[in-house]
């Protein structure tokens, strides 16, 4: 089978930054760094970058097997 390596990018706009922090509050683990723990005036940004994470991890996509998606960079 053969791998395969994507760079996928992405234009997000923040739209509601109290629900986008309320989710990634919510899917953030125990012991884990959480929106809580960041700067206010950092924390949309940093949001921003865990709520994609976590819907990259949680993608599925039938007869395709996604091994570690991550984000590697933001603007500021």
């Amino acid at each position: 089978m053969a791998k395969h390596t994507l760079t996928v990018e992405l234009e997000a706009e923040v739209t509601d930054e109290a629900a986008l922090v309320d989710f990634v509050r919510s899917e953030t683990p125990e012991g884990s760094l959480s929106p809580d723990d960041i700067r206010e005036e950092d924390r949309a940004a940093s949001s921003v970058v865990a709520g994609v994470s976590k819907v990259l991890k949680d993608l599925s996509v039938p007869g395709l097997t996604i091994h570690e998606p991550k984000v590697t960079a933001r603007d500021a």
